[in-house]
């Protein structure tokens, strides 16, 4: 399944696949990625189009330190880290599951197609 992701969104600028592991097979537990700027729209644009095209799409890996237990801990604020942020700010986790068909991939691939060419 995420061959088939990979494959069907290497051309759509702007939206960055996971990177391809190094002498490594891995297990996807998680597919996410990260809208940038050149897609055409932000994070909240592209989770709200998703959800309106019924694609359940979610937010994963939010930085450790915005948890109040980091903040107040160690004294962590917003900005301290701000490539952090700026990857959080896109990044999103498609659909991955073992009970996923292949017309479910090809869905979600269209959504994220039309997406793209709504925006461009």
């Amino acid at each position: 399944m995420a061959a088939r992701y990979d494959e069907a969104f290497a051309d759509i600028p702007g939206l960055r696949t996971p990177p391809e592991p190094v002498e490594a097979d891995p297990m996807y537990h998680l597919y996410a990625v990260e809208v940038r700027e050149e897609f055409g729209c932000d994070r909240e644009e592209f989770v709200n189009a998703m959800h309106a095209e019924n694609i359940g799409v979610q937010v994963h890996y939010v930085p450790l330190y915005y948890h109040p237990f980091f903040q107040e801990e160690y004294g962590y604020t917003e900005g301290m880290f701000p490539e952090t942020e700026r990857v959080y700010e896109g990044v999103v986790s498609l659909p991955l599951h073992a009970e996923m068909s292949d017309d479910d991939i090809d869905d979600v691939v269209r959504a994220v197609e039309r997406l793209h060419a709504h925006w461009n």
